[in-house]
Formats: C-alpha cells, structure tokens, sequence
C-alpha cells in the first residue's frame, strides 16, 4: 500500500468488506505492507504523482456505504506526501486511513516493509505479534502474494508465501493482482500453492481494475459465520458495483 492512493476505489471496497466482517462481531487487523514509491514518482515540487483520478470517483457507489465514501473522497482529495516528509493524518495517506477510525478497534500495522531479507523477517515478526489478537488479519501489498519474477527490490511489494503460514491459527484475507489466465485456471493455481488453508474462497472487485481478495480459512469455528457475512456483502454491494464472490475454488 502506498500513500498517494489512499481513499481510491481499491480501498473502499476492502474497507467496506471489512467494516462489513467488524459489524458481523470479528475483531479486524490490518498489515498495510506500506511502501515507499521511488523517487521517479515525485513531481518536480516533491509531491507524490497521483495519476489515478478516475479510481478516486466514488459516487457513483457511495450507496454501499455512505459514511465511508464520504470520508475516503475527502481524503482522496488532500495533498499527497512530500518526498522528503513523513505521512501525517493531514496528507493523502495510509495515517489518514488509520486516523479515520473507519473500522472500529481495528489493530494497524503501518511500518514500512524493509528490502533487507534479515531486516525483513524482524519486521514480518513484529506484525504477527501486533495482530495476535485479531479473528481476522488483512493484508494489503501492492502487488499480493510473491511471484518468481520479483527481484530483491520489488519484494516490498509481496507477501512472501512463509509469511502467511504464521497466521494459519487466523483467518487472512490477502490482496492479490490478478494474473492475465483464464479464472478456472489461475484459481486451482492459487488452491495448489496454499495446502495449509480449508477453504480459499476469491472476493472480486472489477470496478476499473480487477481486485482480488483470497479469503484463507483454517478455523472451522468461524468458518461458517464468516462466510455467510461474505456472501451477504457481495450480495448487498453487487447492486451498485461490479462484484462476484467465488465460494467453490477448493474442493
């Protein structure tokens, strides 16, 4: 997640998803993956570029959820971070996000992802410890679970495959990029790289771009609730935007 595209589309629909989940009594956590992007982003005047205009309309879907459109299009609408500053609750920003307050007691993990393999494995540590508490842990990466063409610089932007398997006591949602193949064929990919999880239903957004959502569940105790809100939300969103929940991936 980087601060310059927060309160987009992208972010409405994994916040109403989870205020959906927090509404139905699971306590949520949010690892953000934050990133920094590289310095060929900023404008001449140190500001992010932003260059995605038409993901932060979100009238057109505000009847989903009319607080947080409203809250997401005035922070889409802030000043981005200056290349030499910290993000503040005051920018265009992941804090804002945080500050918004838009999932009540969610746990946030915001510190950067580190490129360094030893560092990286501190940082993925104390995320796991902060979120310990959570029924649910979301994790939100740029780009979703690791794939062999990501070199050590683009790693920041993956969820490493060991990464998920300290969270199986949990249920995780992760966000993932999807790959140019046929559904049938790049979901028994994922089903197949992911033997640790019970079930691996898909939640798609495909409002401008196709959002993924994989929903790993390994505790039969809240699988059932847990999937009755999902269907519940898809169905209720559905109405207004493009979205399909996909239940039967893992026989």
């Amino acid at each position: 997640m980087q601060d310059r595209y927060a309160g987009d589309i992208g972010d409405f629909g994994k916040l109403g998803l989870l205020r959906a989940l927090r509404q139905a009594g699971f306590s949520i956590g949010v690892n953000w993956y934050y990133t920094r992007p590289p310095e060929s982003e900023y404008n001449k005047d140190g500001t992010l570029k932003q260059g995605d205009g038409r993901y932060r309309d979100l009238h057109r879907f505000s009847l989903c959820d009319p607080l947080l459109a409203a809250k997401l299009t005035e922070i889409s609408g802030r000043t981005p971070v200056l290349k030499d500053g910290v993000s503040t609750a005051e920018d265009r920003s992941v804090a804002a996000l945080v500050h918004a307050d838009m999932i009540p007691e969610a746990v946030y993990y915001v510190d950067p992802v580190p490129e360094e393999p030893d560092r990286r494995a501190s940082w993925h540590a104390a995320a796991v410890s902060a979120l310990s508490t959570c029924d649910i842990v979301f994790l939100d990466p740029d780009n979703g679970l690791c794939v062999p063409s990501a070199g050590k610089a683009k790693r920041v932007k993956y969820v490493q495959y060991n990464e998920l398997s300290d969270y199986r006591n949990k249920a995780v949602i992760v966000y993932n990029h999807r790959r140019r193949q046929k559904p049938d064929v790049y979901f028994a990919d994922l089903a197949a790289k992911l033997p640790d999880y019970a079930m691996l239903p898909v939640l798609t957004f495909s409002n401008f771009t196709v959002r993924d959502y994989l929903v790993l569940i390994n505790k039969e105790n809240i699988a059932e609730q847990f999937l009755r809100t999902l269907e519940a939300f898809a169905e209720a969103w559905s109405q207004y935007m493009k979205i399909c929940f996909h239940q039967d991936i893992k026989e």
